[in-house]
This record gives structure tokens, sequence and C-alpha cells, in this order.
């Protein structure tokens, strides 16, 4: 094979190169666009934002799609907050609720339907002891605080890690599937899973300490920002490009490989890719363009660094932790747009339902002032979107390898009408064929899962201290939310929080 090197001029070598035009990066940009510096953003893709990605419908163009983070929690997710206020952001109130907690939600589990604060009472569809037959926050926190002795836990991250169960292990060396399956039984553990409507929460991959109970149970504000989530990386950006003409951005490269130099900086080898229809793929001529940088930000996903020629992630420490130490959680979203909310109905009266169906969660997501079609969230789960995938590319046979989203043809609505059908008891006869769709897969290079969770038997803080700076001999840096050893890496809080541990060990 043939590869065709594109040098660039080491006169305009980067102080800083940030690799990821995700909320990371975007965000890592942003607090550095005061430093004077040269600084460059480098994005696989022809548009900023990564996983977070609004969507808008020509058919309903008032309502944002949300194809990753659609909603935060104000109190709780302080430097998230604080940003979308610093830009000049509106919020507004996610009127979907948050998870399956909201007074409108209504389960369907095992065909039967129940509001949410009916779980753990007479009409719970599971075989549980009365001891057990309890609201599901309720009944982990008590399963906690019986063989764990800890109630609530707010104490630093670190102590989290000292906590043993009443036979001598260490929690955190035991997933959260075991710890339940071990202390509450088969259907215990079916009943927390099936309720929180998360597979991956209760994973036999997930650690057992991001279940521990950290404070009282509390009804948070819900919030989502006005016109969609995207617009905080695009500000962010848009405010660095204007801080310096020595910032800029550029779109549609891939990197593959870091080399470091005699002189101390790095070359970083880029492929091009192309952006076609919304879809990003790697070109398929041998070129590489090598950009200079004497620093280095990684705002990249676990499965993008994976891949990364660089010497330093093939070390067997390093590269233990980033292949082992947590877990990319894969997840779908299928998005349908009808000429009218044929799913209201004044006897089941929610906008959300949760259920053990291969749809999970279920959100109505209103109808358009402007067009008069209604969009369904039909389908969201993680973890298992393998049927769904197979679905979507029978439907899609010329996709590219790494597509991410697809037009749902007729296998993958049908499949999805199979289940609506179901949970709102109506016959399929009587639901109408979509008049629009889409359907997203967080799976595929470079993004990888949507979230990621920690695995059993790390101690996070030191894995973070350890990844944030792989090797203490080069001036490259990985800002990662999976490494976060603080907020649980699945919320975008999580990603503005490792780049300040980045800036705090830069030093800038």
């Amino acid at each position: 094979m043939t590869v065709t090197y594109v040098p660039a001029s080491d006169e305009n070598c980067d102080d800083v190169a940030i690799v990821g035009g995700g909320i990371a990066g975007s965000y890592a940009a942003w607090r550095l666009r005061h430093t004077d510096q040269k600084i460059t953003i480098y994005e696989y893709s022809n548009r900023i934002g990564g996983r977070l990605n609004t969507y808008h419908f020509p058919s309903a163009p008032d309502i944002n799609v949300e194809l990753g983070a659609m909603r935060f929690y104000p109190e709780v997710h302080k430097l998230l907050n604080k940003t979308i206020c610093d830009v000049g952001l509106a919020q507004e109130i996610f009127e979907l609720g948050g998870l399956a907690k909201s007074p409108n939600t209504l389960m369907y589990l095992r065909g039967n339907h129940l509001r949410f604060e009916e779980a753990g009472g007479p009409r719970t569809p599971y075989g549980l002891r009365p001891s057990k037959l309890k609201p599901p926050d309720q009944l982990k926190r008590e399963l906690f605080n019986k063989y764990t002795n800890v109630q609530y836990f707010n104490d630093p991250a670190s102590q989290k890690f000292n906590v043993k169960t009443v036979d001598g292990v260490y929690l955190n060396d035991q997933s959260v599937k075991a710890f339940y399956l071990k202390y509450g039984g088969q259907e215990v553990y079916n009943y927390l899973n099936d309720l929180n409507g998360f597979n991956s929460m209760q994973g036999s991959d997930t650690s057992a300490t991001v279940a521990l109970p950290t404070s009282p149970p509390t009804k948070p504000i819900v919030n989502t920002i006005t016109g969609g989530m995207n617009q905080l990386p695009e500000r962010l950006v848009d405010m660095f490009l204007q801080a310096s003409k020595k910032h800029s951005l550029h779109l549609n490269k891939n990197l593959i490989a870091i080399k470091k130099r005699f002189d101390g900086k790095y070359d970083l080898f880029f492929q091009g890719t192309d952006t076609i229809n919304g879809q990003t793929n790697i070109r398929k001529d041998n070129t590489l363009i090598r950009h200079c940088a004497k620093k280095v930000i990684l705002g990249i996903n676990r499965l993008g660094l994976k891949q990364l020629d660089w010497d330093v992630l093939y070390r067997p420490h390093i590269r233990k932790l980033l292949t082992d130490s947590t877990e990319d959680i894969n997840k779908s979203k299928l998005f349908l747009v009808y000429d009218y909310p044929w799913w209201r109905r004044k006897d089941l009266n929610t906008n959300y339902i949760a259920s053990d169906t291969p749809l999970r969660h279920t959100y109505d997501f209103g109808t358009s002032k402007y067009t008069h079609k209604s969009v369904l969230n039909a389908m969201y789960l993680d973890e298992d979107v393998d049927v769904w995938l197979e679905l979507a590319r029978r439907d899609n046979r010329n996709a590219g390898v790494n597509d991410y989203t697809f037009k749902p043809g007729n296998e993958t609505i049908c499949f999805a009408h199979k289940y609506l059908s179901e949970i709102y008891q109506i016959p399929l006869k009587h639901i109408p064929y979509p008049v629009d769709g889409i359907i997203v897969f967080w799976k595929n290079y470079p993004w990888g899962g949507d979230w990621n969770f920690w695995k059993p038997g790390y101690i996070w803080n030191e894995v973070e201290k350890q990844m944030i700076q792989p090797s203490k001999y080069d001036d490259i840096y990985i800002a990662n939310n999976a490494f976060n050893s603080g907020t649980i890496p699945i919320w975008s809080q999580a990603a503005l929080e490792i780049v300040e541990c980045v800036l705090k060990r830069m030093k800038m």
C-alpha cells in the first residue's frame, strides 16, 4: 500500500492541538480562548457537538429531536449549568422528566400497566416476598444499608472503595448485578433492572460502587437547552474562534497516529473524511496529512483511543486501563413522525412509557405548531442494540461501515409497531405508517458508545490520575469522560469536569 504524506509547515505548529469537537474538545477550546496561543480543533466529521446532536425533521422543524444527550440536572450538574449560563444560552424545563421517576410515567411490565408510584404496591407484577415489595429506590437503599452498613454516602470518591459487604468483599470488586442477585435474588434483580429502564446501570460489567446511594431521594429539576443540546458545543466553538485569529477549526480529519519528534514537538497524522447526507466515512485514498503541535488534548472516545497509533497507549499497564477499566455502553434511539398523535389516549394519559419490551423507553416529543405533525421517540435503549442495528442495516443495504444514523425502513417500522401496539394497547391496523423517521446508533467508530460505566476492580481516581496524562514525559492529555472519577460518566457534566482536571495538569 502506498501512502502519500502531505506535510504541514512547522512554522504553523500549534501550541495546543485539540482532537475532537465534541463537548470535551469544545469546552477545552473555550476555556483556553484567552491564553494567546495558536490553538486548533481537529474534528472527524463536518459538525461540532459529537454526542450532543440535535436533529430537526423537515416535517416538524420546531421539535428538537435529541439523538444524543437530551437533559441535565442543573442543581447537580453545576459546572455544566454554569457554562450554559456563561455563554448566554437559555434553558427550559425538560417536560418529559428524568429517567423513569416522573409522576406522569407509565410502566408496562410483564403485560401490565402501572404508574411509577404504584411500583412496590399490590399491583407490582413480580414474585417478590412481602419484605421486598417496596418502591425500587427504597428497596435498593435498604439492600445497601443492610448488606454494606451504608445508608447515604457523600464522602470523597476515594472513600467509596473502602466499603465492604457484610461477608468482607469490597463492594467495588463485584458488579451491580452480582450484588443484587446475591443479596436480593433473581426476582429482585429483575424488578430493579426493569424499573430502572437502563440495563447498563444494573449490568454484570458495571461496578456495584456505581449504585452506592449518595444522598437522600429527591425530585430534582430536569432541564434542557432551548433550541437543542447541540447549541452548547456550537456556542463554545464560536466564542473560541472569535476570541483570536490564532484559533482555527479543521473539520473532516481523522487522527490515526501521533509521533514524537527529536525537538520534543509532535507530528499528528490525519486521514481525510467525507460527510455525505450526515454520514461521515474515511476517504479511500491513502493520503495522510501531517500537522505539528507542541501540546495535544485528546477529546475523543475510548474506541478512537484504542485504534490510535501512539506508542504510549500500547504500554501494558496503560493498555489495560484503556481497554478494561470502563465499558462503552451502546445506545440506540428511534424517532418516528406521524400525521397525528395516534398514541394519545385519555385512559393512559402519559408522555412517557418505560417498558420491558425491546422499545424500553418511549417518549411523546410533541406536535409541531407549524405542520401539526407529531413526533414519537418510539425506542430508546442501551446495551442490547444489535437487533435494531440488524433491522436498520437490512433497510439500508448501501450504508457505510461507520454510518450511525439510518432512515427506518419497513422492517424497522413493523418491528417497532408490533411493540407500540402492545404497550399502547391499540390494534396494529389502527397505527398509521409514519411519514418520516430516523434511527441512531452510538456504537461505531469514532464515537463508540454513548456513555461509560466503571467496571469492577478498579479504583476510579487512580485510573483518572493515570489516564489524564498517560506519560509524564509527554505533553499529551486525555480529556475523556470515561475516566472521570467524580460524576458518573453518563452525563455531559463529566466531560467538563475531566477537562478541568486536564487543564490543571497542564497548568493552564
